[in-house]
């Protein structure tokens, strides 16, 4: 069945794909990479690609890139990390799939991988991943591209 649902979301994604060209185009995004020791948590949207990609999203009006991150990770996989728990890493211009945004990359290191609740009618699966596996395909640019971050700064 959540095969099913992500095939599902996946025609949606593509079907809509001009209203989040619009949407998108000008909005400011997060991304939080969440490490538990080699592993790094990933999660599969609904209404995506249905690529594994790195939990987070748009920012609310006045809210701050790290307070945007913090909700987006607590509303999509239940984790409770505080705006000051997290590591900014690097904000950039991405581009996916003829979509452009500006997104403020951020690093959650956690004590241990666990439970999560997942956001429902969003998030499909969520599911820790060996750093080193998450060059194969099937995987988001932006997770490639956050990671070559996170080597970049000395923390892989």
């Amino acid at each position: 069945m959540r095969q099913l649902w992500l095939k599902l979301g996946t025609l949606a994604f593509w079907i809509c794909w001009p209203v989040l060209y619009v949407y998108l185009r000008r909005s400011q995004r997060t991304r939080v990479v969440v490490r538990a020791g080699g592993q790094v948590l990933l999660v599969r949207s609904w209404l995506s690609d249905g690529q594994w990609g790195l939990p987070g999203g748009g920012m609310h009006r006045g809210e701050s890139p790290a307070l945007g991150a913090a909700r987006e990770l607590r509303e999509e996989t239940g984790l409770e990390v505080s705006a000051d728990g997290l590591m900014e890493l690097a904000t950039e211009s991405l581009a996916q799939h003829g979509l452009r945004f500006t997104c403020t990359f951020f690093l959650a290191d956690i004590d241990k991988t666990g439970v999560f609740q997942t956001q429902r009618g969003e998030i499909i699966e969520a599911q820790w991943f060996h750093m080193a596996d998450v060059t194969a395909p099937g995987f988001q640019p932006e997770v490639k591209r956050a990671l070559k971050l996170l080597v970049a700064k000395g923390l892989f």
